[in-house]
């Protein structure tokens, strides 16, 4: 819907034939999409068992252990007055946006939302924002390949133009020139969703935990001057004005350079992702963050060496287990 919006602002009817409707100013734009599933760009629904461990992790750390306990009260009242499992923040986000659109559109709230809507659970429902690239880990492998996307292109746009070029045939040179298509847009436009605004944000570390706005926006300008070069500016979007952002280790105007290097440990291609995503080491599985990990494998790996010595031992103690190194060859004069 955000997409559509946008194009029906850029591209109204301009003559009677692209005028389907008197009374509306619009005309069809094709919006091409990826399966949510496939989609690793903007969507980010497809799994990913490195992040689910991360994430895994990440739930378990003495915070959001607290945070689930000290909440859960709130969650097993949402539960039953709704009839949906709410048993985190994340679920929790998904009740009080559904009654955030019903009280913006003048619906009346039931009752009990009284005790929980929106005071009690709009905190939370910004913290649940804040999650999916709570760390660098995550936010790689969430938002890594569309930050890669959106470096390549700036990249490719800060490039010299690519010009024509001649060649000679004969007598008569020819032009081999390049068209439209190959040439770096002016603008890239990505639609997507709250959560992708709020993982981008977190993920260059400028986020303050909130629910983003509908048509909120994260604004990314390339620019270049004789004096400073090719720099970026950033801005946020989420109400009618673009507020300018400034990231930790760089100055507003960020050179492309020191842009990057805020993004090399970030950024992922879509065929590193997949690779990345499946990367669940033994390191991984047993959780070598803490001595109890370190622990278990020591000793797994002492009890698979007894093991092997007892089924040693036991095997050589059979009388066809004699080893012999030589057999006697019969001498001439001996009958074989």
């Amino acid at each position: 819907m955000s997409a559509q919006a946008n194009l029906a602002g850029l591209y109204p009817p301009v003559t009677p034939e692209d005028t389907w409707n008197a009374d509306i100013p619009w005309q069809p734009i094709p919006v091409h999409t990826a399966p949510e599933t496939d989609d690793i760009i903007l969507a980010m629904k497809t799994n990913c068992p490195r992040y689910n461990y991360f994430m895994s992790q990440l739930m378990e750390e003495p915070y959001f252990q607290d945070l689930a306990k000290h909440n859960q009260p709130i969650y097993q009242y949402v539960t039953k007055n709704t009839g949906r499992k709410v048993s985190d923040i994340l679920s929790l986000e998904f009740i009080y946006n559904t009654l955030f659109i019903e009280d913006l559109y003048n619906y009346t709230l039931p009752q009990w939302t009284k005790q929980v809507y929106p005071d009690v659970m709009r905190p939370l429902a910004a913290l649940s924002f804040a999650i999916p690239c709570y760390n660098a880990d995550l936010a790689r492998l969430k938002v890594g390949p569309l930050l890669n996307d959106i470096y390549t292109r700036l990249k490719a746009s800060a490039a010299p133009p690519t010009e024509n070029i001649y060649h000679p045939r004969g007598n008569a040179p020819y032009i081999e020139s390049h068209s439209k298509q190959d040439q770096p847009k002016k603008m890239w436009m990505y639609s997507a969703h709250d959560t992708t605004v709020a993982n981008v944000l977190n993920a260059l570390r400028v986020f303050d935990p909130h629910s983003p706005p509908y048509t909120s926006a994260v604004i990314i300008e390339l620019r270049t001057s004789i004096a400073r070069g090719t720099f970026v500016n950033i801005f946020y979007k989420n109400s009618s004005v673009a507020t300018p952002i400034t990231l930790p280790t760089c100055t507003f105007d960020c050179s492309l350079e020191a842009f990057h290097g805020i993004l090399a440990p970030l950024m992922v291609s879509p065929s590193d992702w997949y690779v990345e995503c499946e990367q669940l080491s033994l390191l991984s599985l047993l959780a070598f963050e803490s001595i109890e990990g370190i622990v278990f494998f020591v000793l797994c790996v002492f009890i698979l060496m007894i093991v092997t010595m007892l089924i040693y031992c036991i095997y050589c103690a059979k009388p066809n287990c004699e080893q012999r190194t030589y057999l006697r060859l019969p001498d001439d004069d001996q009958t074989v």
